[in-house]
């Protein structure tokens, strides 16, 4: 099969990876570019183009000159411009949810109608357009304040508020001084809820739903979960805090109510679903749905899979989960992620990458595959996010900016694969590097 992956962060980095393990893919295509992609017993089967996600019509040229047998879309943009309508009005095989159904990750007012009206908990919101009125109901309101720019913002557009004071200010910076780029002309007011946060994931056929391995990801980006929220600087699978009886409760309350909602609204979705949760003394409450998967979630997933990759995104693709046996490890995994200087808050000087070589070191001999007859991931893999190439030597390799790399490790519990991603993060330098140092340290 030749596959085509839309998208080249550090989730779509380590979905290319894993269907670069399947024998059944001949060449996989990959844009934009992604330099971390690579087979490396054949780089003949990696082809690299630099279409923007969002050139619908180009992607469509480019799916037609690969002669594409299936496509996997990563980010969440493409999917709200209608990408999967698109392609299958024109004969190709895609894995993601319709316009309609992305609607559900593009429209926050959307998705809590959604969830109301289909018996889904989650926590009280309402919904303003208009700055005057949004800014009197700040009087109001009760602290703190969760606001929610309505659109998509990158992972970046919620923002939880003490006080009045700085309420007021987050209002202004997504209705007035547009921070967002339009996610922001409707914002949300919403409860804040406090407890543990569990993102569950689910490969999805429209009738069929085969859950993956639960996550809990760090938003914030300093340690202690201080600093401002940013698209995520790491993660551990699977959760802890995802007890049998919290994954009971997920299922019962929230993926029931969820599939028979789907149905019954006339979505086409087939592709992943990603429930962001949190635990509260309330019970297991929604607070957002995704239509992909995550990142850095992905990257802490992929290693853990022993399916072929290629086989879960035909079934989806197909609506034949129900014939799939979907298989995890049992280990845990770790992901930390790298960023630039200046992230969230702005672009940084690109800077040379050391290090990566070292990285070998800790795959030497592997791990068992468990009994599957594909391979894995190794123990450690770099996924490469903000990673571009020095024009004047390709060989070398440059943290060009925001989140630049995600590091995994895989070990038998989170203990040692925490011991073990920190290693290998040891080994890895840039300039301006920053990145958390509790990810999945529990106390």
């Amino acid at each position: 099969m030749n596959i085509l992956v839309v998208g080249n962060g550090g989730r779509e980095c380590a979905m290319a990876n894993a269907l670069l393990l399947s024998p059944k893919v001949s060449e996989l295509c990959i844009t934009p570019a992604n330099w971390g992609v690579r087979d490396p017993f054949d780089e003949n089967r990696v082809r690299r183009e630099d279409l923007n996600v969002m050139d619908i019509d180009g992607l469509l040229k480019l799916a037609e000159e690969c002669e594409t047998d299936l496509t996997v879309v990563g980010p969440e943009n493409p999917l709200a411009a209608g990408i999967v309508d698109v392609f299958r009005e024109r004969g190709f095989r895609i894995v993601g949810p319709d316009r309609k159904a992305a609607r559900l990750e593009a429209e926050k007012s959307f998705a809590k109608d959604f969830m109301l009206r289909h018996g889904i908990p989650t926590g009280g919101a309402e919904a303003f357009t208009d700055f005057r009125e949004a800014a009197k109901h700040l009087d109001s309101a009760a602290y703190p304040l969760v606001l929610k720019a309505d659109g998509l913002a990158a992972g970046k557009g919620v923002v939880i508020c003490p006080e009045r004071d700085a309420a007021r200010a987050a209002l202004e910076q997504m209705m007035v001084e547009d921070k967002f780029k339009g996610a922001g002309k409707k914002v949300l007011f919403e409860e804040c809820l406090t407890g543990p946060e569990i993102s569950f994931f689910c490969f999805f056929d429209g009738k069929t739903a085969v859950p993956m391995p639960p996550v809990s990801d760090y938003k914030r980006l300093k340690n202690g979960d201080e600093g401002p929220n940013t698209g995520g600087m790491g993660c551990m699978c699977p959760s802890p805090y995802a007890t049998p009886e919290v994954v009971a409760e997920w299922r019962e309350k929230v993926l029931q109510p969820f599939i028979k909602g789907c149905q019954e609204d006339g979505f086409d979705y087939r592709g992943v679903v990603y429930f962001g949760t949190m635990v509260t003394e309330d019970g297991l409450k929604v607070l957002e749905f995704n239509v992909r998967m995550g990142d850095p979630e992905a990257q802490a997933q992929m290693p853990l899979l022993q399916n072929d990759f290629v086989d879960v995104l035909a079934a989806m693709e197909s609506g034949t989960l129900d014939a799939l046996r979907a298989s995890f490890s049992d280990e845990a995994t770790v992901t930390v992620v790298l960023a630039s200087a200046n992230y969230p808050y702005g672009s940084s000087p690109p800077a040379r990458i050391e290090g990566l070589e070292r990285i070998a070191q800790f795959n030497n001999g592997g791990s068992p595959s468990s009994g599957s007859i594909f391979r894995r991931l190794p123990r450690v893999s770099v996924f490469f996010a903000g990673v571009g190439r020095q024009e004047d030597d390709e060989e070398v390799l440059l943290a060009t900016g925001g989140r630049v790399l995600a590091v995994t490790a895989r070990g038998e519990d989170l203990s040692a694969a925490r011991r073990l991603a920190y290693e290998a993060v040891g080994n890895i330098h840039f300039e301006g590097a920053q990145y958390r140092t509790d990810i999945a340290l529990l106390r």
